[in-house]
């Protein structure tokens, strides 16, 4: 195991009832390309947007080199040594070439309120020659120039001044050949002279390939970590415990998903069996009754009504504790059975309604 460069500790987000981030941790090493990957929402994006200032969590902290870091924004992320290169276009239009790459750090070309725009495009040159790409003038507008030479430009903007991590999200799937062979020599770069980067892509593929460790996400909680040499794409996919993973990895969901639901129904049945000998005798909605009210206790834990990484066994235990509580209290009221039920099925919409994370289907606490 390498040398830690970068730590995130608990790191937790919010987007109004959606939990995006769950009390996330992770370690990032020297000298190494470390990949996130994980479906849409899983939190990957989110995870390094706190860490660039793009967006503030809610709590935890990043350690970088042994000292805590917080940007507002990504021009403080660069002066505490972090940069990101972004899917997106990362350059103003309407700005030359050097302005955008200097664009937050011109005072180092400024004196006496008096920018030295000579100074500054012959740095930028010089940079952009460093690279290899020396065909982009410094001097021109950066509207000039294609997509993909923007991100090239971008590239430069992010690295110059050597971060000690770099964050590439999704940048690949923007570039063609020619650029994301470029972005891969410079991650390599930074990777190389005992730096880190944090890699994002969908590529599993590419990843595999450029990645010295993979960890993978799912609603917002990290699942694990491989190897470089312990990875296939199968096992990638299985990783992410979703059902499309699951489906990627061999296994008949369809067929589970029935095998599932008809033991379900025999449990049920079972349980409704057992409890027509207790009381003596039966009705056509024993059963029914019974399973309705196992579907509340779970809810009304914060219990994921399609599972997924968020199901603790505590989710079940609460549930049927806050069940018995509320169903014992109602009784104790005297109140009659129809009205029981009807207050209890109307708590648990509420519940679903006004607390669930509809991506997940995580009743959220």
């Amino acid at each position: 195991m390498g040398e830690i460069l970068l730590r995130a500790e608990n790191i937790d987000k919010h987007f109004g009832i959606t939990h995006a981030l769950d009390n996330v941790s992770f370690t990032f090493n020297k000298g190494e390309i470390h990949a996130l990957i994980g479906e849409n929402g899983s939190g990957k994006s989110t995870l390094t947007s706190c860490l660039t200032g793009i967006y503030q969590k809610d709590s935890g902290k990043f350690i970088l080199e042994g000292k805590e870091i917080t940007a507002t924004n990504q021009v403080e992320a660069n002066h505490q040594g972090v940069a990101i290169i972004v899917q997106e276009i990362g350059t103003l239009s309407g700005l030359t070439v050097a302005e955008n790459i200097f664009l937050g750090n011109e005072d180092q070309f400024t004196k006496c309120g008096i920018k030295n725009t000579a100074a500054m495009n012959k740095k930028a040159q010089e940079y952009l020659d460093s690279y290899g790409f020396n065909y982009i003038d410094a001097t021109k507008v950066i509207d000039d120039y294609n997509f993909e030479d923007r991100k090239l430009v971008e590239i430069v903007k992010s690295t110059y001044f050597n971060p000690k991590v770099l964050v590439v999200d999704e940048t690949t799937t923007a570039l063609g050949q020619k650029g994301r062979e470029e972005l891969f020599k410079v991650m390599h770069k930074v990777r190389d002279t005992g730096n880190c980067v944090i890699f994002i892509s969908h590529d599993l593929e590419e990843v595999i390939e450029q990645s010295d460790n993979i960890s993978v996400l799912r609603d917002g909680v990290k699942i694990g970590s491989i190897t470089k040499e312990e990875a296939t794409p199968d096992r990638l996919k299985a990783i992410g415990a979703g059902e499309t993973a699951a489906r990627y990895a061999g296994i008949r969901v369809e067929r589970t998903k029935i095998l599932i639901f008809v033991a379900a129904g025999c449990i049920t049945g079972l349980a409704a069996f057992v409890n027509a000998i207790k009381v003596g005798s039966v009705t056509s909605t024993a059963g029914n009754q019974l399973e309705t009210q196992i579907m509340i206790a779970l809810v009304l834990g914060g219990m994921p009504v399609n599972g997924g990484a968020k199901v603790r066994f505590y989710n079940i235990i609460l549930g049927v504790m806050t069940y018995k509580v509320l169903s014992s209290g109602l009784v104790m009221l005297m109140m009659p059975t129809q009205l029981q039920q009807l207050i209890l099925g109307v708590i648990f919409l509420i519940e679903v309604a006004i607390f669930s994370d509809r991506k997940t289907g995580m009743i959220v606490k």
